[in-house]
């Protein structure tokens, strides 16, 4: 359960990175998303490492975790401007609608549960389970407020992208223009 709980911290400096991206705008804070992201990876490994035993070799799961966690690391810190994305704070900001970014609104989302339901998968217990779910709960539940207040109130440009780009499942249309942004 400690895991679980470093990794409900670790959604908690999400939602005030974005809380005070928006309102408070306090320097020190603009760290809490990275401190956040920190202590979901140390969550992350120290409840496989506690989990260890119980580890289901499964070829499949292990490929596409892998595939995921790559995906989720691009899309969160590659495929967008990092520097203009987490640390500066600019008054004018567009959102990014090259790669991933068309196509979904929120990508990160997508590979992050494939990341988790795969260890979900290779490690079958309850608390990987229980874990794992209230982990992409809060996840789902953090892009719900970003797509409704936070991104409104941050991107100029946010209410049109909304417009063109699905919100968390793909369309044949959002596909094709990801593909093509490559």
């Amino acid at each position: 359960m400690v895991y679980l709980s470093i990794g409900v911290i670790g959604f908690i400096l999400y939602y005030l990175y974005d809380v005070n991206s928006i309102i408070w705008k306090v320097q020190y804070l603009h760290s809490a998303f990275i401190l956040g992201t920190l202590l979901q990876m140390v969550a992350t490994l120290g409840l496989l490492i506690q989990s260890a035993s119980y580890f289901n070799f499964n070829l499949l799961w292990i490929i596409t975790g892998c595939y995921n966690l790559a995906m989720l690391i691009y899309s969160l810190f590659f495929a967008l401007p990092f520097e203009e994305t987490y640390i500066k704070e600019n008054n004018e900001r567009k959102v990014y609608r090259k790669g991933v970014y068309s196509l979904c609104r929120h990508p990160g989302v997508l590979f992050y549960m494939g990341t988790y339901l795969s260890i979900a998968l290779l490690y079958k217990t309850f608390i990987v389970s229980l874990t794992v779910a209230i982990w992409i709960s809060l996840n789902l539940f953090y892009i719900v407020v970003q797509d409704y207040w936070t991104f409104p109130h941050t991107f100029s440009d946010y209410r049109s992208y909304k417009l063109e780009t699905p919100f968390l499942v793909p369309s044949r249309k959002s596909l094709r223009k990801c593909i093509k942004s490559q």
